[in-house]
């Protein structure tokens, strides 16, 4: 398999995952940008929020909990953690736990 083909694969996955978020964001009529960067997350964000001078990340989060988070690493920890903007970090509603 090429680079080409991975490439293509990439775009096509994130371009998915993104339909999601752009439905709902229509829907609700939020003006937004999207975008996707293969590579380290935390460094790929903060290159584009310098380059965008974005104020603010909001990211959501898969609520997996706090033993889970600890084994495994938690992708917006490491952005509250390393980035230089402020990280709002937004949790499903479905998600919560009685």
């Amino acid at each position: 398999m090429g680079k080409a083909a991975v490439l293509a694969y990439e775009r096509d996955e994130s371009e998915a995952a993104l339909a999601v978020a752009r439905d709902e964001l229509d829907k609700a009529g939020v003006e937004y940008t999207s975008s996707w960067r293969v590579g380290d997350i935390v460094t790929e964000l903060g290159d584009y929020a310098r380059r965008k001078d974005i104020d603010v990340l909001v990211m959501g989060s898969h609520g997996k909990g706090a033993l889970a988070s600890l084994a495994l690493g938690s992708v917006a920890q490491k952005c509250i953690a390393q980035l230089e903007i402020p990280v709002l970090v937004v949790r499903d509603a479905s998600l919560r736990r009685i």
